[in-house]
């Protein structure tokens, strides 16, 4: 088993320290142990100030927006500040349990034009090993323009298969996590959604980047699509889209606490991609 979708307490709303991950990896049987914390970004605070139109906009997302003011991160990503030491201390444990387990390090990261160049420096400076797209926000890491919210609109969905199209072209990103996360807020399987779903795995498959089986899905209820049973994600619907296509899939547990990192989910993602007989691939190297 390998897994790239590993965060820490850092992000603030994730639980365990990198090496409680790094434990319960090897005692669950993990070959690869990817962390992929929720980007830090430089200038956090200049880039909140510009989403304060979107964020005045509700209760929660004002709350949200000034938290993340304060503290410069929290609950969505660790501080900048943290990087460092987030980064020295994988380095240590990747030296530490070399003989048990491949450690590797990565950062999950929105589409956002203004930091396309910081993220591309960290993968030519070796920082990091890889980068995956989470895309969970529109231009503005506000909750206001979250792709997961409950209603989300056609016309939002339009938004995100568009930006993640420029994000698959960049060659910065390893894979594409939850590319399926806006079927958590709309609960209907259309003409619409399947003809933008198509667009959106013909896109990845020509960039030749995989789409991810989220484990943060089937941890979740289910919940009824179309008279069916099912996640929000993984969502079945999608997937047999991608199916279609001939994707390139890879499992991502997206961790956020020591015992998502079970054998069990994992296997359930495996016999997930088994029935819809999608091309499943295991690692990143």
């Amino acid at each position: 088993m390998n897994n790239y979708h590993t965060h820490t307490f850092r992000c603030s709303h994730a639980f365990g320290s990198e090496e409680d991950m790094v434990k319960k990896a090897i005692a669950e049987g993990y070959e690869t142990l990817g962390f992929s914390e929720h980007v830090p970004l430089p200038f956090l605070r200049w880039h909140l100030i510009r989403a304060l139109p979107f964020a005045i906009r509700g209760f929660w997302s004002t709350l949200s927006w000034t938290k993340a003011f304060l503290f410069n991160g929290p609950g969505m990503r660790m501080p900048y500040k943290e990087k460092k030491e987030h980064l020295s201390t994988l380095q240590t444990l990747k030296k530490q349990y070399e003989n048990e387990i491949n450690i590797k390090i990565g950062f999950e990261c929105e589409y956002l034009k203004e930091y396309l160049d910081y993220y591309r420096s960290m993968l030519e400076s070796k920082e990091v090993d890889y980068l995956i797209l989470g895309h969970h926000y529109r231009k503005f890491t506000v909750s206001k323009r979250y792709y997961a919210r409950p209603n989300i609109s056609i016309k939002e969905i339009e938004m995100y298969v568009k930006e993640a199209k420029i994000a698959l072209k960049t060659g910065l990103f390893s894979y594409f996590a939850h590319p399926d996360l806006y079927m958590n807020g709309y609960l209907k399987w259309d003409e619409e959604v399947e003809r933008l779903t198509e667009e959106l795995c013909l896109a990845a498959k020509e960039n030749h980047v995989p789409l991810e089986l989220n484990g943060g899905g089937i941890r979740r209820q289910t919940v009824l699509i179309n008279d069916r049973e099912c996640y929000p994600y993984p969502n079945i619907f999608f997937w047999e889209v991608a199916s279609r296509v001939g994707n390139d899939v890879i499992i991502g547990m997206d961790a956020h606490h020591p015992s998502h990192l079970n054998k069990e989910d994992y296997q359930k993602l495996e016999a997930f991609a088994a029935k819809l007989n999608l091309n499943l691939i295991t690692t990143l190297d």
